[in-house]
């Protein structure tokens, strides 16, 4: 604290507002993200791109909120006035590593969604618009780590005072933030919209449409995130430095926390189906009564029969194409202690028939815990 000028002001400790909403959130998401992982490794080990890419970034959110802490604990929210020069060198640290490591967790979040998605059609407009997604979400990605590391040198520069410090003209990292928040939103906007063409051709009941769709549909709460926090940009580079960005820093971290957030939501439809099913809060009957198989499959399937192959069984072949076509696969819904052993050989020898696929047979597979990977999904 310096003697030599008068206090800008009272001490107002602004850190809670960023601390207090965070911190819930942070526990939300590692309780949704553990949950995630878990149900993909039991009882097999079953993770795919998407599953690293999320645990990755709640990894990096994770250590991002711990940075806040010790931020704030040298005085991150208190007017630099009033903060000794040696904290607030530690403070200034632990802000910059705030950035860079929500630099990893938000792209990281984008592209576990990206992932996650490519598998729902095989349409060539669908990969294609994703793929364009996630590569200029790579090169976004590579742009603000390069801001963030050369943007001024000497890179001490970012929490201590340097004589001969050089920086970027501030226009250039403003008109760079503005364009890839532009995209952001725009990602954020295309990947929560696009399922619900998908869930509209669903042959399921009008409740179960109506809550995939806002499963699905809950990366909007990520856009809005996202636009809120472009308001802030007319303020950056001014103000206090440590008590100056805690707004900032908290949109930013909410949008990466919410994005954690609704990118596990939706995997853990059908695992928390059959934890209330074990409970005896759903009924399974209610569960019974779905139609099968997933959007996903129903998507792949068309009205063309199946053309007769020899490694069809009996069973199957016993069926005409046309029957064949409308028939659905029976899921393991209920605990396989009360199945008879009929009815887990019936069961067993539908999951393994072959459908059609445009016209060509396919096979169905079951994930580990009886449910379809893409069930998961939604």
């Amino acid at each position: 604290m310096s003697d030599s000028m008068p206090p800008p002001g009272p001490d107002v400790n602004l850190v809670a507002q960023y601390m207090v909403p965070c911190g819930i959130l942070a526990a939300f998401s590692f309780g949704l993200c553990a949950t995630r992982i878990y149900t993909r490794c039991q009882p097999k080990f079953n993770l795919k791109w998407d599953d690293y890419l999320i645990l990755l970034a709640e990894i990096f959110s994770f250590f991002g909120y711990i940075s806040a802490i010790v931020a704030a604990t040298h005085g991150w929210g208190h007017p630099s006035f009033y903060i000794a020069p040696k904290n607030a060198t530690i403070a200034l640290k632990c802000s910059f590593a705030i950035q860079i490591l929500w630099m990893q967790a938000i792209a990281l979040v984008r592209l576990s969604i990206a992932s996650s998605l490519l598998p729902l059609s095989r349409s060539k407009w669908w990969k294609a618009t994703l793929w364009t997604l996630i590569t200029v979400q790579v090169i976004l990605y590579v742009g603000w780590m390069v801001v963030g590391f050369f943007n001024c040198r000497p890179l001490r520069s970012m929490w201590t005072p340097v004589e001969n410090m050089t920086c970027w003209p501030t226009i250039y990292t403003l008109n760079f933030g503005w364009a890839s928040s532009a995209f952001f939103v725009t990602m954020d906007l295309t990947m929560a919209l696009m399922p619900i063409q998908l869930i509209r051709t669903l042959n399921r009941p009008r409740s179960e449409k109506i809550l995939v769709c806002c499963l699905m549909a809950l990366g909007l709460l990520t856009t809005a995130t996202a636009g809120a926090k472009m308001s802030t940009f007319p303020n950056v580079y001014k103000g206090d430095p440590l008590s100056a960005t805690i707004y900032s820093s908290l949109l930013a971290k909410l949008e990466e926390q919410v994005g954690i957030i609704c990118a596990c939501l939706p995997t853990l439809k059908a695992p928390a189906e059959r934890l209330l099913i074990r409970m005896g809060v759903l009924s399974d009957q209610v569960r019974s009564t779905m139609s099968r198989p997933s959007f996903v499959l129903s998507m792949q399937q068309d009205n063309t029969a199946v053309p007769p192959t020899s490694n069809m069984s009996p069973y199957d072949s016993s069926k005409s194409p046309q029957k064949h076509n409308h028939t659905t696969s029976e899921m393991e819904w209920a605990d396989e202690s009360k199945l008879t052993m009929a009815e887990s050989t019936s069961r067993q020898a539908s999951s393994g028939s072959e459908r059609t696929v445009g016209g060509m047979a396919s096979k169905e597979v079951l994930h580990p815990n009886g449910v379809s990977r893409a069930d998961d999904a939604v």
